[in-house]
């Protein structure tokens, strides 16, 4: 839903089915948000060691050890890193707050299937 949200006011144009659709110009780039987003959710599994759909301060600190140094670089302090992800407040990050936290970071996994767009 965020990618749609997201690639159907990309353009100024002027719709000819209503602001609910995607236009053809729109397609592409929701194409890349979508695979992109796809991305931020195969990060958030390898790191949701327990599989209960959010990240905990001791999964982060693990990720930030092996895989986040990869993906995002160097973080050297992982709480204060969680508390900017954490918009809630609640020590854990969803996969919302990954989301928005991997597209400030500019994540990639960095796996070989990327394209030149």
């Amino acid at each position: 839903m965020r990618a749609f949200m997201i690639a159907k006011d990309t353009r100024n144009t002027n719709p000819s089915f209503g602001k609910d659709y995607i236009e053809f110009i729109e397609f592409r780039f929701f194409l890349r948000i979508l695979r992109q987003y796809f991305e931020y959710w195969v990060a958030f599994k390898l790191i949701d060691d327990d599989d209960d759909r959010r990240i905990s301060l001791d999964e982060f600190k693990q990720a930030v050890a092996n895989e986040l140094k990869v993906w995002v670089g160097e973080i050297r302090d992982p709480e204060a890193e969680i508390r900017k992800a954490d918009k809630q407040g609640h020590g854990i990050i969803q996969i919302w707050e990954f989301g928005l936290w991997a597209t400030a970071k500019n994540l990639d996994l960095d796996d070989a299937d990327d394209l030149s767009w």
